[in-house]
């Protein structure tokens, strides 16, 4: 398997427990919904269509609940950032919170698998596949290093993550929950150094990915099947999208 960006490598574990830059207030809560997600009523219906990709309610309810988790620690960083001094750099902080804020739970999650099956369809066709078995021992290797990192004092895992896989169930985490998730994420890898690969300039191979991921989001087939679950429209995610689009 070639050898994937440093962005991706290190984004991955945040990338597939949250979404984002902001870690897990509530860990074990958000590990039990996941583990209990099964037994939602209609569990198993398809809710949303992304080209030809089929998203459960299960799948949709889980990853709106990571974004409640989200809102929390925006919420919990606003009123830090209000108690610094003002500068230039807090009031981009502020607008930056307050815009995801404002956007709300469902458009963040929506964004969340518009972009990823997205990008994912776009690596398929570019023939840049990650196989789930490839994945699979992807995840031992990283399960070996987290394990090695647990034990150290110097770059140790937050506590957060900790206990969210502890309370997932280590093995289960590792083995049944995640290869999906690096599957895709090791294929999004892929993909963006394929983009960028020719580009020298970190800050236009930015613009080059941002652009790119735009594109790629705007021409995507959407079809909501529960409006009373996903009560947003692909409209208002791009406004989003263009606001963040180097995020998932």
């Amino acid at each position: 398997m070639r050898r994937i960006s440093i962005f991706v490598t290190v984004a991955i574990l945040t990338l597939i427990i949250a979404g984002t830059a902001y870690s897990l207030t509530k860990s074990k809560e958000l590990a039990d919904y996941v583990k209990n997600s099964k037994n939602i009523q209609g569990s198993e219906d398809v809710v949303l269509i992304i080209n030809d990709n089929r998203i459960t309610r299960s799948e949709y309810m889980v990853a709106k609940k990571f974004q409640q988790d989200v809102t929390e620690n925006l919420r919990s960083e606003k009123t830090k950032i209000e108690a610094m001094p003002d500068s230039d750099r807090k009031t981009s902080i502020l607008a930056e919170i307050n815009s995801k804020l404002d956007a709300g739970e469902d458009i963040r999650t929506l964004s969340y698998f518009l972009t990823t099956y997205s990008l994912v369809d776009e690596a398929e066709k570019k023939g840049l596949k990650v196989s789930i078995n490839e994945a699979k021992q992807y995840a031992k290797e990283k399960r070996k290093a987290f394990d090695e990192a647990v034990k150290n004092s110097d770059g140790k895992p937050s506590e957060d993550i900790e206990e969210f896989i502890s309370s997932l169930g280590s093995d289960f985490y590792w083995e049944q929950y995640v290869p999906d998730k690096y599957q895709k994420s090791l294929m999004i890898g892929k993909l963006k150094n394929d983009i960028v690969s020719e580009t020298i300039d970190s800050e236009k191979a930015k613009e080059l990915w941002n652009s790119f991921v735009i594109d790629t989001v705007e021409k995507t087939e959407v079809t909501i099947l529960d409006a009373n679950l996903i009560n947003v429209t692909k409209d208002k995610v791009m406004e989003f999208k263009k606001l963040y689009p180097g995020e998932q």
